[in-house]
């Protein structure tokens, strides 16, 4: 399975997006992980909403406490046996592609340029 995490913060006008992104990418089994940084607009109510009949997690913290940590708590809860991060929510749907196929490759680390 594969796991990919996704640190958010404010990102409510570009979660669906990227949600559909994945999910018309992914064709093996995976997890979406959540982690909601304390956003002011309705970011985690949206992936609440997104989740549904799909293998979403969503973690919403009630205080910020920065990407990195948003990062370190996705992978801690990860159930995959291959973990991705995420961190530009604007990457483009060839460019999830493209990463989903590295990841299939075996490839241990793939970077994306925007």
């Amino acid at each position: 399975m594969i796991s990919l995490v996704v640190p958010t913060h404010n990102n409510a006008s570009t979660i669906g997006k990227l949600i559909e992104q994945i999910h018309a990418s992914m064709q093996e089994n995976y997890e979406i992980i959540i982690v909601d940084d304390y956003s002011s607009d309705n970011t985690w109510e949206k992936a609440m909403e997104l989740g549904v009949n799909r293998p979403i997690r969503v973690i919403c913290w009630k205080k910020k406490r920065g990407r990195s940590q948003a990062i370190y708590r996705g992978i801690r809860d990860a159930k995959g046996d291959v973990i991705a991060v995420i961190i530009d929510l604007h990457m483009k749907t060839a460019s999830i592609k493209d990463m989903i196929s590295s990841i299939r490759r075996g490839c241990d680390i793939f970077g994306y340029i925007h």
